[in-house]
C-alpha cells in the first residue's frame, strides 16, 4: 500500500459489512452502498492491473446503486485529490464518476463518443451555478470502455484555481476556474461515486481502491498510486493470454485483439501446417498423436512492444463411438416426468453426432417432440428413444416420458391468517412462557446441534474485544484486546450494538444450561461498563456538540465525559445523538438510540434472567439520561427524528424503557418510552390501516414491540390494537413462505411478493427475529389462537434454524445470514468470528440460545400448552413432574412421556397440544388404551384433562403432507408458490438462476418421490429437494412458478 500524506478516506472494499464501506484511514468516513437491495450494487473481484482486487460493482441504470459518502468529508487544505480506479460499460448517455456538491459542485463527467462507441470521453468539472457556468477539458479525455484505468482528478484552492487529470499516472489534461476553488467544498453534501448532481441515473462501472486527499498531490505522487508501467502492462496481458493454451485444444481459438488493460494485440502462427494466424485448426485423426503448434502475439502500448510465443497442441478426434455416446449422454430434457408443453429435441450433440428422435407413442407425442394430444384424466406414459450416430457408429437411448393433464394457471387463492379476535375489553395476560431454566433441548437434531455451536461461540469471544469501544471511548485502558471488525470496527458508527447482543446471548445461555461460565463473563463485562458509566457527569441535555451535520468527523467528537450526562453509557460519545437532533441523514450518523437499546436490551436480560442488580443500575443510569435528554426536545422534533431513514431508527428502545419502568416503578422510564411513540406508524395501525409500504422493516418491527410493551405497562388498548394489526397485516400481506419479510431491508408494496424475490436480497433475519419476539408477546394475551404460533413455528424452523451454518470451522465458528435467500439459485451467505458483527449477527448470537422460550406456556387457569415440538425435557417444578417430548427432529409423531418426582406418582395435568394448521385433518392423539377422539373442529389445541401415573405417555400423530404455499400474486403469468411438507419449506438444489417451473398434478404426492434418511428429501425427477435448515453452500430455489394440472 502507497503511503501518502494527508489521506482523507479509503475505500478498497475488502471489508464491507453489508452496505457499509469501512474508511481504512481510521478517519471514521464510512461510506454507503446505495442500490444493494434492488440489484443495483455488489462486491465482487476482478484482476486489475495484473493484482485480482475486491471491487464495487454498479449496474446503472434505473435500478442502479453507487457510494455514498459522508456530508463533510472534504476537509480541505490546499486542496483536493481523487484517485481511483474504474472500468465503465459502453455509455448510452451522460454520466458522473464522481460527485461532490450540489451548488458548488466537483464531478468527474462521462458521455458517449459519438464517434466510436467502444470509447468514452471525460473530463473534471466544476461549477457555481448549475451545468450553464460549468468550466471543464477543452478536449474531453478518450478512453475505451470495458478497461481498467487509473484516474486521479486534482482541484486546487486560490483564484484562477487549477483542476488536474491524470490517466494512469500521466497528466492528460488541465483547466483554470476563475471564480471558485476547492474551499467552496468544504464541508459539502451530496458526495457520490457512480451517480453525481447532475447525472439522471447511476452509471453502470466498477470501482477499486478510491482514495481522498486533503492536498493537492504532485505528479510524482500520482504516478506512486499508479505504479504500472507500459512494459508491466504488456507483461501483465502476456501473462492473462496463458490460459488460451492451458489444454490440448478441441475447438478453433477465439485469439483477442485487444487485452483487458488495453494492450493490441496481432497474432502471428509459426506453424502454418498445424494452427492458422486466426487459430483456426484441423484435429488429428482418431487414434493419431497430439499435434503440437507455436502462435506468436505482438503485444503494443504506445511506443512499447513486447513479443510473446505461445505453444499449443491440438488434440485427436476420439472415436466415433466415444463421439456417439458422449453426445448421447449430454441431453438432458427438461422434467421429462411433468410435460405439459412440447418438448425441444436437440439434433445435433456438442461434439458432432446427429440425433434422431422416435416416440413410442405418436398418437400422444410425435417423434419431434411435439404433444398431439392432452390426457384429460390420468397421465400419459411413453418413451422417447434417441440415437445418436457419428460416422458408422451409433448409441441408442430411452428418455421415458410422462404427458401430464391441461394446466390451470388460475391464481389461487392464500388462506388469510387472523389475528386474535377482538374484543371491547382490554385484553388480560392469560398465558406466560415457562421458565427456561426448567427446559433443555434434547442431543437430536438441528436445535441441539445450532444451539451448541453458539454456545461454543459465545464462550470463545473474548470479553476484553466486546468491551474495547467502550473503554476507548471513556479513555479507558483496553487491556491490549484487538479491536473487533465489521460494524464495531473501532470507527464504526453503530459500535456497541454488538456487545448489547452479547450479553442478551450471555444470559439467555446460562439459563438454557446452568453453565456459570456464561454467568461469569457477563458480570465481568457488568461490572466493566459500570465503571464506566459512574465518570459519566453532567446534564444530559446540556451536552453540545463541536459538530455539525456537514461536519461531522469523528476527530470533532467529545473526549470529555464529565460533560457528556449523568448515566451516559455507550461505545462513543454522545455526538450522535445530538446530530441526530439537528435531523442529520444516515451515513453522517447511524441510529445512535439503535446501540443505545442493544445495550439496554442486553443489562435488562441479564437482570430478569441472571439476578444481576449491577445490570439494572447501568439500566437505570441509561434511563435516567434519555428522559434527560429527549425532555430537551419538542414532540414534534421527536417526530421528525424518528422518520428519518436508518438515522432515526431506535431499534425497540421504547420496549426496554416500558419494561425499566415495570421493574422500578419509576414513571421517568414511562415517560421517556412515550417520547418514540411514531405518529405516522402507529396511527394507521390503529385503525387498521396499512402504512407499511416501502418502510425499512426492522426500523419498524422493533417499534411496536416496543407498543406492546407500552401496552403491559399502561393497558392502554390502543398500544394492543395496534400491534395485533400490524402483525396481521405482515403476515398476510408480507410475509414469505420461510416466515421473514421483505426486499433489501423494506416492506415493499403490499400483496407484491413474487415479483419482488431477488437473488440474495430478501428476508433480513434480524427482521424475523423481531417478529417471533412480537408474536411471543400476542400470543400470551390470546393463548388459544394457534395461529400465532403456527406463524412462530413456521419462521423459526425455515429461517431461524436454517441461518446457522453448520460447517463451523477456525474465523467462522458460528456463521450466521444477514439475509436468508429465497431467490432462483441464491446461495446464503455467512457471518464470521469479528470481521461481521451486523445486525443479524448480534441477533444470531441470541437466535440459537432462545430456542426454549415459547415451546410450553402455563395459561393462568392452570393448562400447560404446548407449542413448539422440539425435542426437550422440562421439570415443572410447582407440580413436581418431568415432561419428555422424545422424538428426533423432524418427526411425523412424537411422545410426550410423564415422570413424577415421586416413584410411582400421579399428577393431575391439564394439557393443551397446538393442533398444526398443516395436518388439522389428520392430526391424532392416542395413549396406552389406543387413539383419543378427535375434536369437532381440529383447529386451535387438543385438550387432554386427567391424572397422569408416572410413566404414563401420550403419542401425538402430526402426518406431513405436501402443500403449497403461495404468493398474493404471479410471476410471469404463473402463480408462484413455495413447496412445503408439514411445517418444512422444501428448496431445491440447482444453480439455475431463472425460475423453475414445476407442473403437478392435484394430489401432489403424485409429483415426487418422497424418502425419510433423518430428514425429508423429494424427487421431482432429477431435482432434489430438502428442507430450508438443511441446506447450506450450495444454492437452491425456494419459489417456483406452479402448473396446475
Amino acid at each position: 500500500m502507497t503511503t501518502i500524506a494527508n489521506e482523507l478516506a479509503r475505500y478498497d472494499f475488502s471489508e464491507v459489512s453489508s452496505t457499509i464501506v469501512p474508511d481504512l484511514t481510521g478517519n471514521g468516513y464510512a461510506g454507503v452502498i446505495r442500490g444493494c437491495d434492488r440489484g443495483g450494487a455488489n462486491i465482487g473481484m476482478d484482476a486489475v492491473f495484473g493484482q485480482t482486487l475486491p471491487t464495487l460493482v454498479l449496474s446503472g441504470g434505473t435500478d442502479g446503486g453507487f457510494l455514498h459518502l459522508p456530508d463533510g468529508i472534504l476537509k480541505v487544505e490546499d486542496g483536493v485529490t481523487v484517485s481511483f480506479y474504474a472500468k465503465l460499460s459502453p455509455l448510452s448517455e451522460y454520466g458522473n464518476l464522481f460527485s461532490f456538491g450540489r451548488d458548488y459542485c466537483f464531478y468527474l463527467s462521462v458521455m458517449p463518443d459519438a464517434g466510436n462507441p467502444d470509447y468514452i470521453l471525460l473530463s473534471p468539472c466544476a461549477t457555481g451555478g448549475g451545468r450553464s457556468q460549468e468550466r471543464s477539458l477543452k478536449s474531453w479525455f478518450q478512453a475505451p470502455s470495458d478497461q481498467w484505468f487509473h484516474i486521479a482528478v486534482s482541484f486546487s484552492v486560490g483564484s484562477p484555481s487549477h483542476v488536474t487529470l491524470y490517466i494512469d499516472g500521466k497528466l492528460c489534461g488541465a483547466f483554470e476556474h476563475p471564480r471558485m476553488d476547492a474551499q467552496t467544498l468544504k464541508h459539502c453534501s451530496d458526495c457520490y461515486f457512480g451517480y453525481g448532481t447532475f447525472a439522471s441515473l447511476p452509471l453502470s462501472a466498477v470501482f477499486s481502491d478510491i482514495r481522498i486527499f486533503s492536498r493537492i498531490l504532485d505528479g510524482s505522487e500520482i504516478a506512486s498510486l499508479f505504479q504500472i508501467t507500459p512494459n508491466m502492462r504488456l507483461q501483465i496481458e502476456a501473462q492473462q493470454l496463458l490460459p488460451l493454451f492451458s489444454k490440448p485444444l478441441v475447438k478453433p481459438l477465439t485469439l483477442p485483439v485487444m487485452g483487458k488493460t488495453g494492450a493490441k494485440i496481432r497474432w502471428k502462427s509459426l506453424t502454418l501446417d498445424t494452427i492458422s494466424d486466426s487459430g483456426a485448426f484441423t484435429r488429428p485423426q482418431a487414434g493419431k498423436e497430439l499435434l503440437t503448434g507455436t502462435l506468436e502475439a505482438a503485444l503494443t502500448f504506445g511506443d512499447c512492444q513486447l513479443i510473446k510465443t505461445y505453444q499449443c497442441q491440438i488434440e485427436p478426434m476420439p472415436e466415433a463411438s466415444v463421439i456417439a455416446h458422449k453426445d448421447a449422454q449430454e441431453v438432458a430434457l427438461p422434467f421429462p416426468g411433468h410435460v405439459t408443453e412440447d418438448l425441444d429435441l436437440p439434433l445435433t450433440g456438442s461434439n458432432g453426432a446427429s440425433f434422431q428422435w422416435r416416440s413410442s407413442s405418436p398418437e400422444w407425442m410425435d417423434h419431434q417432440g411435439h404433444i398431439q394430444k392432452r390426457p384429460t384424466d390420468k397421465p400419459e406414459k411413453l418413451t422417447l428413444t434417441l440415437t445418436s450416430s457419428y460416422n458408422t457408429a451409433s448409441v441408442t437411448r430411452n428418455f421415458p416420458v410422462t404427458i401430464l393433464a391441461d394446466c390451470c394457471r388460475s391464481l389461487p387463492v392464500r388462506a388469510y391468517i387472523p389475528a386474535a379476535a377482538d374484543s371491547y375489553e382490554t385484553p388480560k395476560l392469560q398465558a406466560k412462557p415457562a421458565a427456561m431454566e426448567h427446559l433443555c433441548l434434547t442431543e437430536n437434531g438441528v436445535f441441539f446441534e445450532n444451539q451448541k455451536r453458539c454456545l461454543h461461540y459465545l464462550l470463545f469471544l473474548d470479553a476484553d474485544r466486546m468491551l474495547y469501544n467502550f473503554r476507548k471511548a471513556f479513555g479507558f485502558d483496553t487491556n491490549e484486546a484487538v479491536p473487533p471488525g465489521g460494524w464495531e470496527e473501532p470507527a464504526g458508527l453503530l459500535r456497541g450494538h454488538s456487545t448489547g447482543h452479547y450479553l442478551s446471548a450471555l444470559a439467555h445461555a446460562f439459563v438454557s444450561t446452568g453453565d456459570e461460565r456464561f454467568h461469569q463473563k457477563a458480570d465481568y463485562m457488568i461490572g466493566e461498563l459500570r465503571k464506566l458509566q459512574q465518570i459519566s457527569n453532567g446534564e444530559p441535555a446540556g451536552f453540545q456538540t463541536a459538530c455539525t451535520p456537514n461536519n461531522a468527523v469523528q476527530s470533532l467528537w467529545s473526549r470529555n465525559p464529565d460533560t457528556w450526562g449523568k448515566g451516559f453509557l455507550s461505545a462513543y460519545s454522545p455526538d450522535q445523538f445530538a446530530l441526530l437532533e439537528e435531523f442529520t441523514p444516515y451515513a453522517t450518523i447511524w441510529a445512535p438510540y439503535y446501540t443505545l437499546h442493544k445495550i439496554l436490551a442486553g443489562l435488562l436480560d441479564c437482570h430478569r434472567l441472571l439476578q444481576s442488580e449491577a445490570a439494572l443500575s447501568c439500566a437505570c443510569g441509561i434511563g435516567d439520561w434519555v428522559y434527560g435528554r429527549l425532555s430537551a426536545t419538542t414532540k414534534k422534533q421527536r417526530t421528525a427524528m424518528w422518520k428519518l431513514y436508518i438515522a432515526g431508527e431506535y431499534g425497540g428502545i421504547n420496549e426496554s424503557l416500558a419494561a425499566l419502568y415495570r421493574v422500578t416503578g419509576c414513571t421517568d422510564y414511562l415517560a421517556a418510552a412515550e417520547m418514540f411513540d411514531n405518529p405516522p406508524l402507529f396511527e394507521g395501525l390503529k385503525h387498521g390501516r396499512d402504512p407499511l409500504s416501502g418502510i425499512h422493516a426492522n426500523q419498524h418491527i422493533p417499534q411496536i414491540i416496543g407498543a406492546m410493551e407500552m401496552f403491559r405497562a399502561t393497558k392502554e388498548r390502543s398500544y394492543y390494537h395496534l400491534a395485533k394489526n400490524f402483525w396481521e397485516i405482515v403476515v398476510n400481506r408480507y410475509m414469505y413462505s420461510i416466515g421473514g419479510v421483505g426486499r433489501g431491508e423494506n416492506f415493499r408494496e403490499a400483496d407484491l411478493l413474487a415479483n419482488h424475490i431477488e437473488g440474495g436480497r430478501n428476508c433480513e433475519t434480524c427482521a424475523t427475529y423481531n417478529m417471533l419476539k412480537l408474536t411471543g408477546m400476542l400470543y400470551q394475551y390470546a393463548p388459544e389462537h394457534s395461529a400465532y404460533m403456527d406463524y412462530y413455528e413456521r419462521a423459526l424452523l425455515n429461517h431461524i434454524a436454517a441461518s446457522q451454518n453448520p460447517d463451523a470451522k477456525e474465523g467462522a465458528l458460528h456463521g450466521v445470514t444477514y439475509m436468508l435467500p429465497i431467490g432462483p439459485g441464491a446461495q446464503k451467505e455467512y457471518s464470521n468470528n469479528y470481521d461481521d458483527f451486523t445486525c443479524c449477527h448480534g441477533t444470531g448470537m441470541e437466535n440459537h440460545v432462545r430456542y426454549t422460550e415459547h415451546i410450553y406456556h402455563h395459561g393462568t387457569d392452570g393448562s400447560l400448552y404446548l407449542n413448539l415440538f422440539l425435542p426437550s425435557v422440562y421439570h415443572w417444578q410447582e407440580k413436581g413432574v418431568t415432561i419428555s417430548l422424545d422424538q428426533a427432529f423432524p418427526s411425523q409423531s412424537f411422545r410426550l412421556s410423564i415422570h413424577t418426582e415421586t416413584a410411582g406418582g400421579t399428577v393431575s395435568l391439564k394439557l393443551k397440544i397446538r393442533i398444526p394448521y398443516w395436518c388439522r385433518q389428520t392430526f391424532q392423539v392416542s395413549d396406552k388404551n389406543g387413539i383419543l377422539p378427535k375434536h369437532t373442529d381440529q383447529v386451535g389445541y387438543y385438550t387432554i384433562n386427567q391424572t397422569f401415573a408416572d410413566g404414563d405417555w401420550i403419542t401425538v400423530s402430526t402426518p406431513y403432507a405436501l402443500h403449497l404455499c403461495y404468493t398474493n400474486d404471479a410471476y410471469e403469468g404463473y402463480p408462484a408458490a413455495s413447496l412445503m411438507y408439514g411445517p418444512l419449506v422444501m428448496t431445491a438444489l440447482s444453480s439455475r438462476t431463472d425460475w423453475i417451473t414445476l407442473n403437478l398434478p392435484k394430489v401432489l404426492e403424485d409429483s415426487f418421490k418422497i424418502c425419510w434418511e433423518g430428514r425429508p428429501t423429494l424427487w421431482y425427477d432429477d431435482l432434489e429437494f430438502i428442507p430450508s435448515y438443511a441446506v447450506h453452500n450450495q444454492p437452491y430455489h425456494t419459489y417456483f412458478k406452479i402448473n396446475l394440472t
